[in-house]
């Protein structure tokens, strides 16, 4: 929803809207979500939400904001992760949200890093790579397609 208000050129429903994430939203809660429907919309709005908010000299910038809807998408991200941890690497299609990171799932240190096919790291991992968390910079052809295919 952060996005769309983006889109639509609501500023003023844009701020109210992440304020309310901030002071409502709380995944510590007993439910079992859709990982790709919780992955694309609620982390992906997340993290638009923040870029927007965070990024100075356009329209959408909060100067009051200090970086918790990333907070709250590293918070999903560590309870959806789990969902990877299977024999191909395909993820699980729900998850329980109450499980941690920490708890599930244990990777060799060579897969920590991301690249592109020319080397370059992808633009769609630098947000979870800013966070600074080696299990955000997997090989994202073992995230995506497993490895045992």
């Amino acid at each position: 929803m952060l996005d769309t208000l983006v889109v639509l050129g609501d500023q003023q429903g844009f701020e109210e809207a992440v304020r309310n994430v901030i002071d409502w939203v709380s995944f510590d809660v007993n439910t079992k979500p859709q990982v790709f429907e919780t992955t694309i919309r609620v982390l992906g709005g997340l993290l638009s939400g923040h870029i927007f908010a965070n990024q100075t000299g356009q329209p959408f910038h909060l100067p009051w904001y200090r970086g918790e809807l990333l907070d709250l998408a590293y918070d999903l991200g560590n309870r959806l992760l789990p969902a990877f941890s299977t024999p191909t690497g395909l993820p699980y299609a729900r998850v329980w949200t109450l499980l941690l990171l920490s708890s599930y799932l244990i990777l060799p240190e060579d897969q920590f890093t991301a690249w592109d096919n020319e080397g370059r790291k992808p633009r769609n991992m630098s947000v979870p790579l800013r966070a600074g968390d080696k299990y955000y910079q997997l090989i994202p052809d073992q995230a995506l397609l497993g490895r045992a295919l």
